[in-house]
């Protein structure tokens, strides 16, 4: 159910044997639940409703509900609650019909009383326990039929004074074994739940009765599960809790279903970011592409009456080059799709022919830049672990050098070297320009441009943040340092770590 609409999204078949409405009363009406709830629960009602559009609700709720009939049945729900952006947004869960349950607790108890008050002589009250001990067989019929583990536990010794047949499906532990030792729960709890068994069970022996507990168990083959537990407390004549009944479900299922929405939810989230990031930078870059292109059309126009071709040569240029970086930008958001949705193989790469093939493309991309490039290697066949993409690396961390560098020569040094750091062999490579330099507070955010939720790095382009991205599925290294260290406005000198591999 959707909330706060109250409209039901999904009601199993089996709603009918439990509430006695048809499937198609639920799904037609907002909040039918209201409209047949029992007027001694309407306050109730609107309690654990008011709790709900707060973000709040317990495991279970137990209530009565008015069938077509006319009749009281008793329901147990058991609830699952789904947030969205911190917010709650649906809940979900199981209901069960209760009633010969109730009804039989309650025959239970007044029978009880009866003999606790009664001063009726041994052979009557003999007759009382064997019509008792009758309706206690009815009643564990009852209950070995249910999915959930019913238990009776006394204080403070936690002996199971009684534990129904299905707990060896709710746990897979032996109800009869669970009987004869004290405290089970201490030898298979999960050992993160160690400190939550001891917190819990100190509250049970101050007269503290939490209505659940939810925790894991090590099943006896060594598996976990999760256990939904709840509880009600049984006093002595002096109000002092002496035992602890109630049931206990394996949720196991119900969790990992959780964990995988919250993953799902997770990922759609920054898919959402990722999307909207995107639509602001193409938006961005495409309208200063444009612009310069308008405003080399502009002096095209100026132009035009001269018959001097040298004149129109730097307009023409500016249009060209602008076309290009437009071109790059799609290639680009393209090939970081790419890496986010495909699942990326490795393999062994010789990255000194895919460096010279780099450097080729990226002088061929500036042909009117003098771009100078000299490569530094400890030798002359360099292996690492990677794929196609590492051109796209070399490719973008090179066009950066030459797109942020006014001078007239642009000058890049890439040096190659071995490293060993934290038990692992790296290749290490400098790429120093001499460029306008990156500011120390932009260095840490040059690279993260693609994956910020608010996009504040203008100029940047997504170039850097496609290097990063490839960096790190290769479970590489980056980051930038000034060429000159006391002054960023000398240049740049960009270092990075691949995985070396070992060629015995």
């Amino acid at each position: 159910m959707s909330v706060p609409s109250g409209i039901y999204e999904y009601i199993s078949p089996d709603v009918k044997h439990v509430f006695g409405f048809e499937n198609k009363d639920f799904l037609d009406n907002k909040l039918f639940i209201k409209t047949i709830i029992h007027p001694e629960f309407r306050n109730y009602f609107e309690e654990k409703w008011n709790q709900l559009l707060k973000g709040r609700a317990p495991k279970t709720y137990e209530y009565k509900i008015i069938d077509p009939e006319g009749k009281e049945r008793w329901i147990l729900q058991s609830n699952s609650i789904i947030f969205y952006k911190e917010k709650l947004i649906a809940i979900e869960g199981i209901c069960r019909n209760i009633t010969e349950y109730k009804s039989l607790e309650q025959n239970l108890k007044e029978k009880i009383i009866q003999l606790q008050e009664s001063n009726i002589k041994y052979l009557e009250r003999e007759k009382e326990v064997e019509k008792l001990y009758n309706e206690w067989i009815k009643y564990k019929t009852l209950v070995e039929g249910l999915n959930e583990a019913i238990f009776r536990m006394s204080l403070p010794e936690g002996k199971y004074e009684y534990v129904s047949p299905v707990f060896n499906e709710v746990t897979g532990y032996d109800s009869k074994e669970i009987v004869k030792e004290p405290l089970h729960i201490k030898k298979s709890i999960h050992p993160d739940f160690i400190n939550y068994f001891k917190d819990n069970f100190a509250k049970l022996l101050n007269g503290i009765v939490p209505k659940t507990f939810e925790y894991k168990i090590i099943d006896p083959e060594g598996k976990e599960r999760w256990i939904l537990q709840s509880n009600k407390g049984v006093y002595d004549d002096k109000g002092n809790l002496v035992r602890i009944e109630g049931l206990c479900r394996n949720i196991t299922k119900q969790k990992n279903i959780e964990e995988k929405l919250k993953i799902s939810e997770e990922k759609y989230r920054k898919a959402y970011i990722r999307a909207n990031f995107y639509k602001d930078l193409f938006s961005h870059d495409i309208k200063n592409i444009l612009h310069s292109i308008l405003s080399a059309v502009d002096l095209l126009k100026v132009s035009k009456n001269y018959s001097d071709n040298n004149k129109l040569e730097d307009p023409l240029n500016i249009i060209v080059n602008e076309i290009q970086k437009a071109s790059n930008l799609i290639a680009n958001l393209n090939k970081i799709y790419e890496l986010e949705e495909q699942e990326i193989r490795f393999s062994k790469v010789e990255i000194m022919h895919v460096l010279h093939d780099s450097i080729k493309n990226v002088k061929m991309n500036y042909p009117k830049r003098r771009i100078n490039i000299h490569v530094n290697s400890y030798s002359k066949n360099v292996y690492v672990a990677a794929n196609s993409i590492i051109n796209d690396l070399f490719e973008n961390i090179l066009t950066n050098a030459v797109q942020h560098n006014r001078n007239s020569i642009i000058e890049i040094a890439i040096n190659i070297f071995e490293l060993h750091k934290e038990k692992t062999d790296y290749i290490k490579m400098e790429f120093i320009d001499n460029g306008i330099g990156i500011e120390d507070k932009r260095k840490n955010e040059i690279f993260n441009r693609a994956f910020q939720e608010e996009v504040n790095l203008r100029g940047i382009g997504l170039g850097l943040s496609l290097v990063s991205k490839i960096i790190k599925i290769y479970n590489g290294e980056i980051w930038v340092e000034n060429k000159i260290k006391e002054d960023y406005r000398k240049g740049c000198c960009f270092v990075l770590l691949l995985p070396k591999i070992i060629i015995g």
